[in-house]
């Protein structure tokens, strides 16, 4: 092989390697959330923005939060689960106290769930009270700590593209 087509394979190697990674980097990317209040004088108010990683397709919605160590206060993870229905959660595997939004298709918050780690099974099943359409997970206490609560809004349309 000549030198020049081992130098035209390394480039055409290293490109590709390189913008695989870019592609594979987009995939992970965060997206934010806004979680404003329905309630008298604070309508529209923003109580928070949320970065979340999205969970729409059954792998990523089975694993969910699972193995992870830590969640930064502003992160979680956006079940996009494209029916209304109630939708059951467990902390299998989840070694982090977590908090559970549901949200109907309007972005009505219609249920907060506090979950704790399984540290044996089986496992407690939560459910919410309510249908909804998508589920938040953040970090346990976030909507006490931010003051947001059932009937306020989430806004994801700027986490789905």
């Amino acid at each position: 092989m000549s030198n020049s087509r081992i130098i035209l394979l390394a480039v055409f190697t290293f490109l590709f390697l390189f913008f695989g990674c870019l592609v594979q980097g987009t995939e992970n990317e965060k997206r934010y959330v806004e979680i404003t209040s329905a309630g008298g004088t604070t309508i529209n108010k923003t109580f928070a923005t949320i970065f979340v990683e999205i969970a729409d397709e059954p792998s990523k919605i089975s694993q969910g939060l699972m193995f992870r160590e830590l969640l930064e206060s502003d992160h979680g993870m956006l079940f996009l689960l494209n029916r209304d229905d109630f939708h059951p959660f467990w902390m299998k595997n989840t070694k982090i106290p977590l908090e559970t939004i549901y949200i109907a298709a309007n972005g009505s918050i219609v249920d907060i769930l506090e979950m704790e780690p399984c540290k044996a099974d089986p496992c407690r099943i939560y459910n919410s009270k309510s249908k909804s359409r998508s589920v938040l997970e953040v970090n346990a206490n976030l909507s006490k700590q931010l003051g947001f609560r059932i009937g306020d809004y989430v806004d994801i349309s700027s986490a789905i593209k």
